[in-house]
């Protein structure tokens, strides 16, 4: 049987201020001992972006850096996600992140409620796709919040 091993970001740690290390590879699991499962561990992938706000004012700045922003991975183990703060201003950073397909929500930011109207990769609506991380780091993530809600009126007949 064959398996992945991931060692997530917060399982080797290398010092306080030290970006911790990250690892990821495939095992083949049968009879007896796994031995000299080799792994190359490095500081993964850092996404940098903003949080934008549309449809009123953008929570204050004390609010602001007490929000999260997340990232699920769409094709890992769930214990693979990254977690950053944004600033005052609403810059994030993402650090540790394995390659692959990820969704950003943010969350926490104010006591409006806000959710995701749009996310852009270096202008590219990722919305309803994916963040793809690859091998490099990523900038120009941006997350537009909204407290704009659609709704839907009408009738309902038999």
């Amino acid at each position: 049987m064959r398996t992945r091993l991931v060692l997530a970001a917060d399982h080797i740690h290398r010092g306080a201020g030290q970006t911790p290390l990250i690892g990821e590879t495939t095992v083949t699991v049968g009879p007896g001992e796994a031995r000299d499962v080799a792994m190359t561990a490095s500081e993964g992938v850092k996404l940098t972006g903003r949080l934008e706000f549309e449809g009123g004012p953008a929570p204050a700045k004390n609010e602001m850096t007490r929000a999260t922003v997340s990232l699920y991975p769409l094709d890992r183990e769930p214990g693979s996600a990254g977690r950053g703060r944004p600033d005052a201003e609403g810059k994030f950073t993402v650090n540790g992140v394995l390659p692959g397909r990820d969704r950003a929500s943010p969350g926490g930011a104010g006591r409006a409620v806000w959710i995701v109207k749009q996310v852009t990769v270096g202008g590219r609506d990722v919305t309803m796709s994916a963040i793809v991380v690859e091998e490099k780091d990523l900038s120009d993530v941006v997350v537009t919040m909204t407290n704009q809600f659609g709704t839907l009126q009408g009738t309902v007949r038999s």
